[in-house]
């Protein structure tokens, strides 16, 4: 932390901090990072929002150096909270902001409100790109610029949508984003992507939806738009394309508009998995189709698949490996099963007693897992993941 701050003008003071906090690995780390800038910013506030800040109100609140936690999406009221921050009025009031002066015997009465949704999300603004150091923030990094994937003038995200119908029992973004679908505009999405590439000379896109491809007019309508106005970009999707919303028609305005890397979700090999276990409800038929129809035509296929699911027997991980091992995709991605805040997993897990309340998300990121299961042991699981 204090190496991000040596740039900062020695007499610059912020009116407050804002940490996201999208994953419930991060916890550890956010208490950490919000007390080395307690020391640097002494008295002023810090909140914290995103996905595990909006199921782990309580926890978060317990960090000394954290004053506030947003639950649900921020956008709607931080115009809201900075004003109130400057007039040293009381923040706790707005939809959403919990303080400590919420918090009874680290509990919380009442903890069901969240801040409204921004419903026409074409009226968020872009992000302020002028205020970040724009030659260090797009540079390609890490396994995708060493495997030649991408452009490397400049990379950027963008997000189109936001919400997912779906019900994956391991996932817990719809807590901040709802199920409800809401699209942003393709001029809107097309003017974010103008900015870029003019002034910033990015080239490459990595869009962050939950479910990019989730209308399939809409998605073909879009891809067609980048395509006619850019024959220079590359897309790139490591969130993970759903199965249910790819076919040969998606894909071709896909590659169109200029898909280099498909990162498909397929999460588990067992039917069985899928329909009664994590309720993706993928068909694994349509899934070897899809990786097929990228290969055919020329698209690196990335693979994603998680392991070690609560019910998940040793035959069933079995089946999932050797599924992957069917297909045709470039890469197979084996993660261990962590149990987020605000998932069904994470109540699953906790109702049968295999973790505690005071679970610590450290001890199980995605390669390994602190816990055993009536199924098996984290020791043979790790060790199946690591063979696969």
């Amino acid at each position: 932390t204090a190496l991000c701050m040596q740039d900062l003008p020695d007499d610059w003071v912020p009116d407050y901090i804002g940490i996201s906090v999208l994953f419930s690995t991060a916890h550890k780390t956010t208490g950490e990072i919000s007390k080395s800038l307690k020391k640097i910013f002494p008295g002023r506030p810090i909140v914290v929002g995103g996905m595990h800040a909006t199921n782990a109100v309580e926890k978060l609140l317990k960090f000394e150096s954290i004053d506030y936690v947003c639950r649900g999406e921020g956008e709607s009221i931080i115009v809201e909270f900075s004003n109130i921050i400057q007039s040293c009025g009381d923040v706790e009031k707005i939809q959403g902001i919990y303080g400590k002066t919420k918090l009874k015997n680290n509990q919380i009465d009442g903890l069901n409100e969240s801040a409204p949704l921004v419903e026409n999300i074409d009226e968020i603004p872009f992000p302020a790109w002028h205020l970040l150091p724009m030659n260090d923030y797009i540079v390609p990094s890490g396994r995708a610029r060493k495997i030649d994937t991408v452009i490397q003038d400049g990379e950027a995200t963008i997000m189109t949508t936001r919400g997912c119908p779906f019900f994956c029992t391991f996932c817990s973004s719809w807590t901040v984003h709802g199920r409800k679908m809401r699209y942003r505009s393709i001029e809107n999405v097309l003017a974010e992507i103008d900015v870029l590439y003019h002034k910033y000379n990015v080239r490459s896109f990595v869009p962050e939806d939950d479910l990019f491809t989730v209308k399939k007019e809409r998605i073909i309508n879009l891809c067609n738009s980048v395509s006619s106005r850019y024959k220079d970009l590359q897309f790139q999707f490591p969130n993970g394309l759903s199965v249910a919303t790819l076919d040969d028609d998606v894909i071709a305005a896909m590659i169109r508009m200029g898909m280099s890397v498909a990162t498909i979700a397929i999460e588990s090999g067992s039917d069985f998995v899928q329909r009664k276990i994590i309720k993706k409800n993928a068909s694994l038929t349509r899934a070897k189709k899809v990786v097929q129809s990228c290969r055919d035509q020329g698209v690196i296929v990335r693979c994603y698949y998680v392991l070690g699911f609560p019910g998940e027997t040793k035959e069933m991980i079995e089946e999932t490996i050797s599924f992957s091992a069917s297909i045709s995709s470039d890469w197979s991605v084996y993660n261990i099963a962590s149990p987020l805040s605000g998932t069904e997993m994470f109540d699953t897990l906790l109702t049968e007693g295999i973790i505690g309340d005071d679970f610590n998300w450290d001890d199980s990121f995605y390669h390994d897992r602190s816990y055993d299961s009536p199924e098996i042991t984290a020791d043979e699981l790790k060790k199946i993941a690591y063979r696969a």
